[in-house]
C-alpha cells in the first residue's frame, strides 16, 4: 500500500466516508457533509492522501462529480474494517448515489453493518449467475432483519429490500428482481419487503 503523507490522522468520520464508498460505490460532497459531517476540505485531504478520487459525470446536461475509493482506499478498508466483506460493483454514478442516499439517510452507522449490496447478496444466498440460468438477478440492497435500541426499548426491524430504478427500468427488470426474491431469498410476499426507489441524481 502506498504510504500516506506525514501529519495525516484518520478520524472516525473519515472511516465512515471510506466505508460508505466501499458499500455503495460513490458519495457526493453534499452527502458526506449532511450525513457524516465531512466537508469539502476533508474530502480534498482524503483525495490528496490517495484514498479517494473524484469522478465527473453528466446529469441532465450538467457536469457534477462524486468521490469513489482508489485502490489505496480499498486496501485501507480491507485491512481496517471487518464489516466490509465485498466491495460494491459500480452500476452508474446516478444509480449508485441513490443507493448512498438511502444508506446514509435511512440507517444509522450501527444499522449499516446489516446492509447487503449485490455481491454480498450473492454470497449470502450462495447464488451465482454462471450456474443458474433462470431469468433473475439480485436486488440492489437488502437490509437484514435486526434489533436496535431506542431509549430503553429494544425494537425489531424487519428485512427490507430496495431496488433503484431509472427512466429505462421496465417490467422485465422488475420481474427478474422479484423472481430472485421469491425463488432464492424464499420470500413469497415480495410486496411486503420490496421497495422501488427512482434515482433523483
Amino acid at each position: 500500500m502506498p504510504k500516506q503523507k506525514h501529519n495525516f490522522r484518520m478520524h472516525s468520520r473519515d472511516k465512515e466516508v471510506l466505508k460508505t464508498m466501499a458499500r455503495t460505490g460513490y458519495i457526493t460532497q453534499a452527502q458526506a457533509t449532511s450525513y457524516i459531517g465531512v466537508g469539502k476540505d476533508r474530502l480534498d485531504t482524503l483525495e490528496k492522501q490517495g484514498l479517494a478520487k473524484r469522478e465527473h459525470y453528466i446529469l441532465e446536461g450538467k457536469q457534477s462529480y462524486a468521490f469513489r475509493l482508489t485502490n489505496t482506499g480499498r486496501e485501507w478498508v480491507k485491512q481496517n474494517d471487518a464489516t466490509i466483506n465485498h466491495f460494491y460493483r459500480p452500476a452508474s454514478v446516478p444509480h449508485d448515489l441513490q443507493l448512498t442516499e438511502i444508506l446514509l439517510s435511512k440507517f444509522s452507522p450501527e444499522q449499516r453493518q446489516f446492509v447487503l449490496t449485490e455481491r454480498d447478496i450473492q454470497k449470502e444466498y450462495q447464488w451465482d449467475a454462471k450456474y443458474d440460468k433462470r431469468q433473475m438477478s439480485p436486488p440492489d440492497m437488502v437490509i437484514k432483519e435486526h434489533y436496535i435500541t431506542i431509549g430503553q426499548e429494544v425494537v425489531f426491524v424487519p428485512m427490507q429490500v430496495i431496488e433503484i430504478t431509472t427512466d429505462n427500468y421496465g417490467n422485465a427488470e422488475r420481474e427478474m428482481k422479484e423472481t430472485f426474491i421469491r425463488e432464492i431469498m424464499l420470500i413469497e410476499k415480495v410486496e411486503e419487503v420490496l421497495t422501488y426507489v427512482k434515482t433523483r441524481f
